[in-house]
């Protein structure tokens, strides 16, 4: 069956009749963790974790639909202007918002029926388009339908208040935007629903009022023509955070972090250019790290996140991330050898196949020296014995070691 759905959309984005969005890795609100990381001292963890995750979940639906998206789809709509940088320079083009966004949005605004280049105050910029509430809504959560009539009437009513749009913003575009699970996935708790659905499209299909596109055939004809310079932060939920915070939700976000902590450490041993060309082999044991923290990320454990199974399950990832990064970076080996009374040796061996980056810090002098441990390879370096006669040994903020 999951076969059948995808060579269904695959056919129908080839022949441009439905247009794919890509996503991050693992449905992680990208607005929501900018800013809970900087908290924690974590934000240059959380946009490289980003950034990779669009670029895998890009690279995802390529490898399974064979076309690569142009736009992205915002988990949660939750948006954060920290996102237009992030987004654009992943490749990105655009992305949806809701209208609650627009209109506490600030520049240059006509209607919702319109693409904008949202910019930051870097100049980075990436267009956004903001979906119609009501009609939105109306979809996602008033189906619950009595009976196969009373969904085709419905539909009908639908399809002219979507033509009432036209009178608002003659050739604009009317974003109707939610998840799929409301009408197609679940569709034993509203079994009348796909009646809509069908009838709908029938309706939309023949109609001379309204005519069907992607987001990329309007915006080829369409190209955005004003700016914002803000857009508030916040999800479809009012603008807030409120589904995922609190309590029990709090303290799961926190512990979370925390374990990731190790994770940012061995980016920092790395660096961002190595673990990015690492993290595109799957099979390389970075890339399990980051998928485990990836998904220890994943809201949609938090949203349900006063029950116990759902914290389990991303604090077990997070721990597993956690053991996944100390295991690479506990890896290297340090010897400490007195050579006389004013010098002591210090070896270090990496056993890994890539190039770690670590700090010793002295206790008895406040020094700092970086190391820089080739593949498979060591360095033995000398020292004055009373410079450091205890130092720790760093990965980023990190202690891996003292001696």
């Amino acid at each position: 069956a999951v076969a059948g759905v995808l060579g269904a959309v695959k056919e129908l984005a080839s022949e441009g009749a439905a247009e794919l969005l890509g996503s991050v890795y693992a449905h992680t609100i990208m607005g929501f963790l900018l800013e809970e990381a900087r908290k924690h001292g974590l934000e240059r963890l959380l946009r490289f974790l980003l950034s990779w995750e669009l670029e895998e979940g890009f690279r995802i639906v390529e490898e399974v639909l064979g076309r690569k998206p142009r736009g992205a789809w915002t988990p949660e709509m939750y948006w954060h202007m920290g996102l237009v940088g992030l987004l654009a320079k992943a490749g990105v083009e655009y992305t949806v918002l809701c209208e609650q966004h627009f209109r506490e949005a600030g520049g240059d605004k006509g209607t919702i029926y319109e693409p904008y280049i949202v910019e930051d105050d870097e100049g980075n910029r990436v267009v956004v388009l903001f979906r119609d509430l009501q009609l939105s809504d109306w979809i996602g959560f008033h189906l619950d339908f009595a009976s196969p009539e009373e969904a085709e009437r419905a539909a009908w009513s639908f399809a002219v208040e979507l033509a009432r749009r036209r009178d608002t913003a003659p050739g604009g575009i009317v974003v109707i935007a939610l998840d799929g699970e409301n009408y197609m996935i679940l569709p034993h708790y509203r079994p009348y629903a796909p009646y809509f659905v069908e009838k709908l499209a029938v309706l939309l299909a023949g109609a001379e009022v309204v005519q069907l596109t992607t987001l990329s055939e309007y915006l080829e004809k369409n190209p955005p023509k004003r700016v914002l310079k803000y857009v508030p932060k916040g999800s479809w939920i009012q603008l807030s955070s409120s589904q995922w915070v609190g309590g029990v939700k709090a303290e799961t976000w926190s512990r979370v972090l925390q374990h990731l902590r190790a994770v940012a450490a061995l980016l920092d041993a790395l660096g961002e250019e190595q673990a990015r060309s690492l993290l595109s082999r799957r099979q390389s044991p970075v890339y399990d790290v980051f998928k485990a923290a990836a998904i220890s990320l994943d809201s949609d454990f938090y949203w349900y996140g006063e029950d116990e199974r759902e914290r389990s399950f991303v604090l077990e990832w997070a721990a597993y991330a956690e053991e996944l990064a100390l295991k690479l970076l506990s890896s290297v080996s340090l010897s400490v050898a007195r050579l006389d009374q004013k010098l002591v040796e210090v070896e270090a061996a990496n056993p890994t196949e890539f190039e770690l980056r670590l700090v010793l810090l002295s206790h008895s002098s406040d020094r700092s020296l970086e190391v820089v441990l080739r593949p498979r390879g060591s360095q033995k370096l000398v020292l004055d014995a009373e410079g450091w006669r205890s130092f720790e040994v760093r990965a980023g903020d990190y202690v891996l070691t003292r001696c």
